[in-house]
């Protein structure tokens, strides 16, 4: 009787541990996939994100946030409009417990600047790190910077705030950044330009040496301020298709569009 009553309790001892063995498997298998399909993991989110966030007070926040792997950020931010230096921060970050929002770690700010993370984009969350909804979503998204600067041409469309009417075809202002040896050509709408670039990360960018050939036409202002444009800048955005020159606290020298040949 005493070896049935012993038999009996192991063989209940057996089935509880099996059962919370079961159980544990399965409470942790949903948590595994949630983990398999996070941003963190399923999205290729290091980068270059940009775009003009909504200001309250200004213009709008030309916004640039580089994200690498090593978990270390760069966050720049322009307040369009008004005269002041841009802000910059580095600096590390962090992922939520999901994997789908990141944390920019900054010991001056009272409470952590946070983003969700898609493909290709990342949204600033509100103040109590809530998602935006509706068209404010949209207004808050950073795109990622895809297409490079190098080996493409951009036309220019863009001078200091004033609309730029050009030729359908060239010859048009327009530059043009080689891969090899940091070579930079165009044209002026009346000369030729060539000289080298400098991009030293962190969306710096100069204009070096900059030389062009000496034709005289009838309206030469257009060029002259696009030379001038190009040797003031200092940094650089691009969004969607459009490259924007930009130097310290100033507003946009040029804006420039890809042209696709």
């Amino acid at each position: 009787m005493i070896k049935f009553k012993s038999s009996f309790l192991i063989s209940i001892l057996i089935f509880l541990l099996s059962a919370c063995h079961t159980s544990s498997k399965t409470s942790s298998q949903p948590k595994a996939l949630e983990e398999d399909h996070s941003s963190r993991l399923a999205v290729d989110w290091a980068g270059t994100y940009q775009g003009i966030l909504p200001c309250q007070d200004c213009e709008g926040i030309q916004t640039t946030l580089k994200l690498d792997r090593d978990m270390s950020y760069f966050y720049r931010r322009v307040y369009l409009g008004k005269n002041e230096k841009p802000a910059e921060i580095s600096g590390t970050f962090s992922w939520d417990p999901t994997g789908n929002i990141i944390s920019l770690n900054d010991s001056k700010a009272l409470a952590p600047t946070q983003f969700k993370v898609g493909e290709n984009m990342i949204m600033k969350l509100d103040v109590k790190g809530q998602p935006m909804t509706g068209v404010q979503a949209e207004k808050n998204t950073l795109r990622k910077e895809i297409s490079a600067i190098r080996e493409k041409q951009w036309k220019l469309i863009e001078l200091d705030g004033k609309v730029i009417k050009t030729a359908i075809k060239e010859p048009y202002p327009h530059l043009f950044l080689k891969a090899q040896g940091s070579q930079v050509n165009g044209h002026g709408g009346c000369n030729s330009f060539f000289g080298q670039y400098e991009l030293p990360g962190n969306n710096k960018l100069r204009f070096v040496n900059l030389a062009a050939t000496e034709m005289a036409c009838a309206q030469m202002g257009t060029e002259t301020q696009f030379l001038s444009a190009l040797r003031n800048t200092d940094s650089y955005i691009i969004l969607h298709d459009t490259l924007m020159l930009n130097k310290a606290r100033m507003a946009t020298l040029a804006k420039l569009v890809a042209v696709y040949q």
